[in-house]
């Protein structure tokens, strides 16, 4: 193995987990407007929704403090399993259950790339509901378009390939080991959003230490990961001829799914502040550019201590714990944009439903002889109350009563 070949490797591996992070980052992202309404019919606009979109899982203060505990007690397991019941068993068990969840993953990354790739100037896909009736009753309803026709069979590849080439062709095996990882990935920073950068803190702060201690401390962690062979890696050949597992280098998901999470936030941050200072939302069809120092910072951060863990490494001979150096990255990118930008505190407090898209406004209109004055409550606690005068038809508006809107609020 030439060093020209590990750098390549390296650079590959770097390259492919760069890549999941940017993409996972912008498909959490929130739409920007209302989609426009169209002539299809309630059900179809429920189901075009639903191909691909769940609600995210938020993850609070709360939440990650404890993952360092989850994460020890589910390493911990997965160490006395491989110890007590074989690799074998334990490999052959968990690449079923793998295999079977990685279908729908597949399924969900692939559709949020075929429609990453369709212009919005394309028709859409014809869709099909077939519904089983019984009499004037609806026993079944069956609603599928052309493009998950097509994703779903692709989708089992993967998993088949996974299951049936393990230990048979060690090339093939680490591309479905590899595409199954991708999928889990994206769809994890997809679905997946912290609620603030004090959680994100606390997240890497908490699985630094997890990291460091399960590395340093014991054997465990490197045993799990050089004996479980499950699709939570990403795989890079070193030389160009393949024969065995170990001509791979590897980088465990979480070095990925787990910085990416505070890289996504910092992209959602951005654009809450840009979409904070619009007058008017964005039309559904208008491109909004925006600018992200944030999110800018924290990759170019994750990248650097993504080399000087890899670096570290290589000239060590002896394994890393990622987050030793990428935790830090993060935050530092963090703070010092912040500083810089003179947002440290408004930053820190911030929380992601604060700025919304969507934001629901509460106006509340009180009576001050003809003139009403109109109270607004804004987000993050902001408000204030004008004094306008409305009119209707018939002269000046005399009612009380309030109303909500939905939209995107702003506040000089």
């Amino acid at each position: 193995m030439t060093t020209t070949g590990l750098v390549i490797a390296y650079g590959g591996l770097l390259t492919l987990a760069t890549a999941i992070i940017y993409s996972g980052a912008y498909a959490s992202l929130k739409p920007t407007s209302k989609p426009a309404k169209s002539s299809t019919s309630p059900g179809d606009e429920e189901e075009s929704d639903s191909d691909d979109e769940r609600e995210s899982e938020v993850i609070d203060s709360a939440m990650a403090l404890a993952y360092p505990i989850i994460g020890s007690v589910m390493l911990l397991t997965l160490y006395l399993a491989l110890k007590y019941i074989g690799p074998e068993i334990f490999n052959l068990f968990l690449s079923a259950v793998f295999g079977f969840t990685g279908v729908g993953s597949v399924y969900a990354t692939s559709t949020a790339l075929a429609k990453a790739l369709v212009s919005d100037s394309h028709p859409k896909t014809p869709r099909y509901n077939i519904i089983l009736k019984k009499g004037s009753q609806d026993l079944v309803s069956c609603k599928f378009s052309v493009t998950s026709l097509t994703l779903i069979p692709v989708s089992f590849i993967p998993a088949i390939a996974y299951f049936t080439l393990r230990g048979r062709d060690p090339l093939l095996a680490a591309m479905s080991t590899v595409v199954l990882s991708i999928s889990f990935a994206f769809n994890a920073l997809k679905q997946l959003k912290l609620d603030s950068f004090r959680t994100g803190t606390y997240l890497l702060a908490g699985l630094f230490f997890y990291d460091v201690w399960w590395v340093f401390g014991t054997d465990v962690m490197v045993s799990v990961a050089t004996k479980a062979d499950l699709p939570i890696k990403l795989l890079w050949p070193k030389r160009l001829y393949v024969t065995s597992s170990k001509d791979f280098v590897m980088l465990g998901l979480g070095d990925v799914v787990i910085p990416g999470l505070f890289i996504a936030l910092a992209l959602r941050y951005d654009q809450a502040k840009f979409l904070k200072a619009l007058s008017t939302p964005p039309s559904k069809t208008e491109r909004t550019r925006f600018s992200a120092p944030y999110f800018k910072a924290s990759i170019v951060s994750y990248v650097l201590g993504l080399v000087l863990t890899m670096s570290v490494m290589h000239f060590t001979k002896h394994p890393q714990p990622a987050l030793l150096y990428l935790s830090p990255a993060c935050v530092l990118s963090f703070v010092l944009v912040a500083i810089a930008r003179g947002e440290l505190v408004q930053a820190w407090k911030w929380q992601e439903e604060d700025w919304g898209t969507g934001t629901k406004i509460e106006i509340e209109i009180e009576h001050e002889g003809d003139i009403p004055a109109v109270s607004t409550s804004l987000p993050g606690g902001m408000g204030g109350k004008t004094v306008c005068p409305t009119m209707n038809d018939s002269g000046p508006l005399h009612a009380n009563g309030a109303a909500s809107v939905d939209g995107t609020s702003r506040s000089d």
